[in-house]
């Protein structure tokens, strides 16, 4: 078995709501020597701006998009780290090997993308609800490539770590690793028309940037980041009537409850609704929670003290959803009430957001935030 000759103990305590990308990349960040925390790396998306994504012709229900960040003209979240994640298609198996072989001798890992359908330690292996869940054909959803890291090989097996969600590293057969590598697109059941975007024979690797576009420390890069999260969200930018992020995310989101109790309430477009919206943002606040707790030092260090008020906002949030979810499917005709109950504390969550920002816009007024590609 030819694997890397640096011992590899990657991490497998990782939130279960994080891309299932971002350990792959994470790991090898730090073999290259960018030993930035997971947590930054997430957050440099701006992830915990929220943004609601609005069809102008409503043939798609609103929903909480979390990784817009190139809409307000910001670099890709990677480049603020010095580096720049590549994605292509290998030719054929037999020339996605040598380039698999090629990384693990040069002590690189190698992330593929492809499917978890053939994948004997997931829950999803050959499994029929697997199917009826790609085949399901709403408008609303997209579906994605399965990404993982291999760190060795020999004639007869790959050794993969792919700790999201199933927490597992060891050997899988090459066989079976061919046909996770060919993707939902190699699945017969699956129509090709919903999954033409995927990969097949698809990797990735990190390429250091020829020119960086930053010149501070990971300290520095957190203080920027938390100012450029906090000015956006109190700038509530809208772009093409199309993307509404920060405060704006908020009072659209308030406009489209209002939606349904101005007419007949459709409970599956509600459900939708609530599932891709209001339920979706619970992530975008786990998100920047993450990244407060584990910078939490540097933030007392300027006595930022803002971890326990946001935490409050996510306890409203969970718990406001709860009640929302299990009042309207309890009475689906008379559901106004609920509505109107949620958008009440909606509100109140709008407010306690815009105070926190405020303060840490207020604490950080002489840091700069993050340079920009564009100026929207």
């Amino acid at each position: 078995m030819k694997v890397l000759k640096e011992l590899f103990k990657p991490s497998f305590d990782l939130p279960y709501y994080i891309p299932c990308m971002s350990p792959a990349v994470h790991e090898q960040l730090k073999r290259i020597e960018v030993r930035c925390r997971l947590s930054l790396l997430l957050n440099l998306t701006l992830v915990a701006v929220p943004c609601l994504l609005v069809n102008k012709d409503r043939s798609l229900t609103a929903k909480t998009s979390l990784w817009e960040s190139k809409q307000l003209g910001y670099f890709n979240s990677y480049n603020y780290l010095g580096v720049e994640v590549i994605r292509e298609n290998a030719g054929s198996f037999k020339d996605g090997l040598e380039i698999l072989k090629t990384s693990i001798e040069n002590q690189e890992l190698f992330i593929a993308a492809g499917t978890s359908y053939y994948l004997n330690y997931s829950s999803d292996y050959l499994d029929e609800n697997y199917i009826r869940s790609k085949t399901y054909e709403n408008p609303n959803i997209r579906l994605g490539n399965h990404w993982l890291s291999v760190y060795g090989y020999d004639k007869n097996h790959i050794s993969v770590y792919d700790p999201k969600p199933w927490k597992f590293m060891g050997e899988i057969s090459v066989s079976d690793f061919k046909l996770f590598w060919k993707g939902d697109r190699n699945i017969p059941q699956i129509n090709n028309e919903l999954t033409n975007h995927l990969r097949i024979f698809g990797y990735a690797y990190i390429r250091r940037l020829d020119k960086s576009i930053t010149t501070f420390n990971l300290d520095e890069l957190f203080f920027m980041l938390l100012k450029t999260i906090a000015v956006e969200f109190k700038e509530g930018n809208i772009i093409n009537d199309t993307y509404y992020f920060g405060k704006s995310y908020y009072a659209k989101t308030i406009e489209e409850l209002q939606n349904f109790l101005n007419g007949d309430i459709d409970f599956e477009s509600f459900n939708f609704f609530y599932y891709q919206c209001l339920h979706e943002l619970k992530f975008s606040k786990y998100f920047f929670r993450d990244l407060l707790l584990d910078y939490e030092d540097l933030l007392n260090s300027i006595n930022l003290n803002i971890i326990s008020d946001y935490i409050e906002t996510i306890k409203l949030l969970e718990n406001s959803l709860v009640v929302l979810y299990v009042r309207v499917s309890r009475d689906k005709i008379n559901s106004s009430d609920a509505i109107n109950e949620f958008i009440k504390t909606f509100i109140k969550l709008e407010s306690m957001d815009s105070l926190i920002f405020e303060k840490i816009a207020a604490t950080l007024s002489n840091i700069r935030v993050l340079p920009k590609k564009i100026i929207v």
